[in-house]
């Protein structure tokens, strides 16, 4: 829920915005984890929003936070049953700022697709936004390697070091 602050915000207004991500998460990750469980292995791979908050995100980094959250939990509860779980950090991906004819970020405004690719570039440390095919490699070596659990990676160009 992007565009206001959180001082200025319902509790109504936040609840229910946080409680949809729970509850959507939730949903789709214990399905996954039943049935990977009862067959001993497997990989629950997701994509979460990842960077610094800004004034005006409203429940944004407030739901990515929860995400990671409830993912290092499953994590731990799926380890003993051979299944292991992470995640892809990305700030975006540069088609889906450029694909969209409103990129829909409340700070954007009425910047054209260009424009907010342009800033968003400028602030990472490769002064770029990973494409789609470099987040496709990358779930590929986090569903195919044997060891990685309770583990993101970090798709952000730089805009967010870990």
């Amino acid at each position: 829920m992007q565009g206001e602050s959180l001082v200025d915000m319902s509790y109504q207004t936040f609840a229910r915005a946080v409680g949809t991500t729970v509850a959507t998460q939730y949903a789709v990750t214990q399905a996954a984890a039943r049935r990977m469980a009862a067959q001993q292995s497997g990989v629950i791979l997701t994509v979460t929003g990842h960077g610094s908050p800004y004034a005006g995100m409203g429940t944004t980094t407030v739901q990515w936070g929860l995400v990671e959250a409830m993912l290092r939990q499953w994590a731990v509860d799926l380890g003993p049953a051979g299944v292991r779980v992470c995640w892809l950090r990305t700030a975006g991906f540069r088609e889906s700022i450029l694909g969209h004819r409103d990129y829909g970020s409340s700070w954007s405004g009425d910047a054209a697709a260009e424009e907010v690719l342009a800033t968003v570039e400028a602030d990472t440390m490769l002064g770029r936004v990973p494409s789609v095919a470099e987040a496709g490699r990358a779930a590929v070596y986090q569903a195919t390697a044997d060891g990685p659990t309770a583990a993101a990676v970090n798709l952000t160009a730089g805009s967010v070091a870990d």
